[in-house]
This record gives C-alpha cells, structure tokens and sequence, in this order.
C-alpha cells in the first residue's frame, strides 16, 4: 500500500485546481532511466488501464500499474516546503539505494 501525508494530498489538490485537472486521476508509477534504476513518475489521467490498481486518498484517486506496484508498496509520499528547497519526497523501503535527487532509485 502506498501512503500520501496530508501535505502531499493537499499538494496535489492545490495542482489539479491550478491545472484544471480536477476530477482526473493521479498516475504514479515507476519508469527505467535518470542516474538509478527507476524513475518514480507523477501525472494526472483522465483514465485507468485494465491493469491498474485504484487506491483513494481523501478525494484524490491514485492509479497504479501492476508493473509498478510491487516498487511503491510501501511507499511514502511526502511534500516539502521549506526555504530554499520544495518537492514531493519519496521514501521508499524498497529502494537499495536513492539519487541525489531524490526522483530515482535502485530496487
């Protein structure tokens, strides 16, 4: 299962509005490239595969493709904004190790 704090939620909420993306789905999953394995990936859809999971965080609806799954179980989703520095973070218990940043990992 995949964990978004109240940040990142209201995060994401904040970027449909701007966006004009409310009512689509938020796609995350996991592609191969950057300077590690995996790169963790996050955008709106309009739609779902057959082959997605569909979690809900509040009013916001997570798909997930079962490719990707097994790499975010567990998974934290966090926001960070402070001075000097904001972005989601990612915490991840089945990354080995994690890029200076923070967006791609080796599992």
């Amino acid at each position: 299962m995949v964990r978004f704090t109240d940040r990142a939620i209201h995060k994401v909420r904040t970027i449909q509005q701007i966006e004009n993306k409310s009512g689509q789905m938020l796609r995350l999953g996991v592609e191969s490239g950057c300077c590690s394995q995996f790169t963790y990936i996050m955008r709106f859809d309009d739609g779902h595969q057959p082959d997605d999971n569909i979690f809900h965080f509040d009013e916001i609806k997570v798909v997930i493709d079962s490719q990707s799954l097994p790499y975010l179980s567990g998974l934290e989703i966090d926001y960070l904004e402070e001075e000097g520095r904001e972005g989601f973070l990612f915490n991840n218990p089945n990354a080995r190790k994690s890029c200076a940043c923070g967006n791609s990992f080796d599992a």
